[in-house]
């Protein structure tokens, strides 16, 4: 690892959660539309698995595995984004976004879902939008809301 890139990950794990929400909603703004747009086959399928995995994982009270498919969902879609760079700094900030989930184990089933069908769709300003609730949810708390 580089000094740029032991710096970053030292910032990253010293912020706080809204910093973090706040980062994620600027990568969600620019890799959800994109994922929208340039989804291929094989990204659904990624992200229907992790959505499916997600789902198991809330209906056994799993926190580790409903966190860890929550993640490898929002990674699907930015990797769907097809802009390596973007995937990338969405990684780097995998650490982070886990310690904001556990919270809200269960919940946002409904928008993940309807988020996968508008990129399945191409619909890319109804994703963005699912997208940017999903943030808002997580950064109200007692609206309940996953990532």
């Amino acid at each position: 690892m580089d000094e740029t890139a032991v710096a970053l990950n030292r910032k990253v794990s010293s912020s706080d959660t809204s910093e973090v929400l706040e980062v994620r909603r600027g990568l969600d703004a620019s890799a959800v539309p994109l994922a929208a747009a340039r989804r291929t086959e094989a990204d659904l399928e990624a992200m229907r698995e992790a959505l499916d995995a997600r789902r198991r994982g809330a209906d056994d009270d799993d926190v580790e595995a409903f966190v860890e498919a929550d993640l490898r969902f929002h990674m699907a879609v930015a990797r769907a984004s097809h802009n390596g760079l973007l995937a990338d700094l969405y990684e780097s900030l995998n650490v982070p976004f886990r310690n904001t989930l556990g919270h809200a184990m269960g919940q946002g089933t409904g928008d993940h879902e309807a988020l996968y069908t508008a990129i399945e769709h191409h619909d890319t300003a109804r994703a963005t939008e699912l997208a940017l609730g999903i943030i808002a949810r997580m950064e109200s708390p007692s609206d309940g809301g996953a990532g």
